[in-house]
């Protein structure tokens, strides 16, 4: 009895190695055949090269390392393996997250915690420079976006952020810009389910309730949009949850004003309209509202009125680029500035600021916890 064990457990052992042994040729084989792709619309990020041999790098192990990581982001079926993790991690070992993205009430939620006080501080003290230096004569004022898991029913659910914490910290240390505080004016429906990023088609009270604060409301009542929409469009959490196919549509709003209106590029020179439609093929079409994250625009309208000549100078980070579109019902010309890409006291060298005009900070709780992004 003994043999017969023994002889059946070397069996075992030998088809096991066999197994592995199979498994690591096949996968070098796939590994060789499968051309390298060169981004991951999953993951919606570049993936790496293959690295160069360099002696240099040998002797600094940095080879082994740029080795590994092309590996890691060439595996065959890698997509099928995130799949597996993923589900392995929150099915199996009853994880709540993972990549720091959880599932909630239908929707994808993105962990953000904690809320970085000197961080906040540091965006109050950079919008109080602004608004007494450059932008004295100018009618200021600032809007933080919380972040949509702010909404969640139970504040159990997972960490985040104290919104009032953040308003608290901005009034204290901010001078001369007014707070418009949107907390109420916004809900977990109109954020998209798989993306941090609000749905446009659900913006249009809150412009008309930023343009009233701001003293711009115009005609006493909202404007009329037709509605566009494209999908599936998979938002920024879906590729870090890697489970199921959740999708949403992206929207966007038009009418003549709309259409009409002209975005200039202060980087390249090039003029083009509110919406890149081009965009919706890309790996993040949110892109389509202004083109993606640009440094500087301006977006000038035609009005009917020509008496007047309403300007706004928004500060803005992706999240306006949707609600910008929406302004242009209370203002004739508005310049977006995206301080993550160029610097605050450059600007006097680059756009001329007019007396009078209003100015906007509008920022996400997400920018404004890690404000060193923003340029000084």
């Amino acid at each position: 009895m003994s043999k017969l064990y023994s002889k059946i457990l070397s069996i075992v052992h030998i088809l096991l190695i066999g197994l592995f042994c199979a498994f690591v040729i096949s996968m070098s084989l796939l590994h060789i055949l499968i051309e390298d792709q060169q981004y991951s619309y999953s993951e919606r990020r570049s993936l790496a090269v293959k690295p160069d041999l360099d002696l240099k790098l040998v002797k600094n192990a940095e080879l082994s390392e740029a080795v590994e990581t092309y590996l890691l982001d060439h595996f065959p079926l890698r997509d099928l393996y995130r799949k597996i993790t993923a589900s392995t991690n929150i099915y199996l070992l009853q994880m709540m997250d993972h990549n720091g993205v959880f599932y909630q009430n239908g929707g994808l939620y993105k962990t953000e915690f904690p809320l970085k006080s000197d961080q906040v501080k540091q965006a109050a003290e950079l919008i109080s420079m602004l608004s007494v230096g450059s932008l004295s004569e100018l009618n200021s004022y600032y809007a933080i976006i919380p972040d949509k898991n702010f909404y969640l029913p139970d504040p159990n659910i997972s960490p985040r952020f104290d919104h009032g914490r953040i308003l608290e910290i901005m009034k204290n240390s901010t001078e001369k810009s007014k707070l418009i505080d949107i907390t109420s004016e916004l809900s977990v429906e109109h954020y998209y389910k798989t993306d941090l990023h609000w749905d446009q088609s659900k913006l249009t009270e809150l412009a008309a309730v930023l343009a009233m604060e701001m003293g711009n409301f115009r005609n006493g009542e909202l404007p009329q949009y037709e509605i566009h929409d494209y999908s599936p469009f998979h938002g920024a959490w879906h590729g870090r949850w890697a489970i199921g196919n959740q999708a949403d549509k992206l929207t966007w709003l038009s009418n003549t004003q709309v259409e009409e209106a002209k975005v200039f590029d202060h980087y390249d020179g090039s003029l083009h309209g509110v919406y890149e439609i081009d965009a919706l093929q890309r790996p993040d079409a949110y892109d389509l509202y202004l083109n993606g994250a640009r440094p500087l625009l301006t977006i000038t309208s035609k009005p009917e009125r020509s008496e007047t000549h309403n300007k706004l100078y928004l500060f803005r980070d992706s999240f306006g680029s949707s609600l910008a579109p929406l302004l242009l019902a209370y203002y004739d010309e508005i310049v977006l500035i995206d301080l993550r890409y160029v610097s605050a006291s450059s600007l006097y060298n680059l756009i001329e600021f007019t007396p009078g005009a209003d100015v906007l900070f509008l920022y996400s709780s997400m920018i404004i916890n890690d404000s060193s992004m923003l340029r000084r």
